[in-house]
């Protein structure tokens, strides 16, 4: 005799098959994200960790790692691993920012060259920030597109 929740986890698995695991997106308690099915983003030590992509891949930006999973489902690895590689940039550019921004507040000499540095990543910051809101407004569409055609 199958006992109430091993018929309800039946139903919810056959629920599954059906096109609603093309649009199927949850969230946990523990702040897990499930998407698809098949892919997990979980915050570890300050990071999201996305897992089901047969390696796990991090990311800085939950907004990023939604985006990239949201691209790898629908087969788009070259937009996704941009993102990836995108969303490393932008850690990287905001630890320049602070480095530079504490070396100025704290070095009497040079202030012109650390303050030529941190337009500099600025700048870069902006242009990393924008190239990555496309590619997330990309997914948001793709994604878009899967919810119309499954409702």
């Amino acid at each position: 005799m199958k006992t109430i929740s091993r018929r309800l986890e039946d139903l919810f698995e056959e629920e599954l098959r059906s096109d609603l695991r093309n649009v199927l997106i949850t969230k946990d308690t523990g702040g897990v994200i499930n998407m698809f099915g098949k892919y997990a983003i979980k915050p570890v030590f300050g990071i999201y960790r996305v897992s089901g992509t047969g390696k796990k891949v991090d990311f800085v930006e939950q907004k990023n790692a939604i985006a990239y999973t949201i691209l790898v489902n629908e087969g788009k690895h070259n937009l996704a691993n941009r993102v990836h590689v995108l969303d490393l940039n932008l850690s990287s550019i905001n630890f320049n920012i602070a480095n530079h921004r504490r070396i100025l507040k704290t070095k009497a000499e040079d202030k012109l060259v650390y303050q030529i540095k941190i337009q500099e990543d600025l700048i870069k910051k902006r242009l990393i920030l924008s190239e990555i809101q496309s590619h997330i407004n990309s997914s948001m569409q793709l994604q878009g597109r899967r919810f119309t055609e499954s409702s």
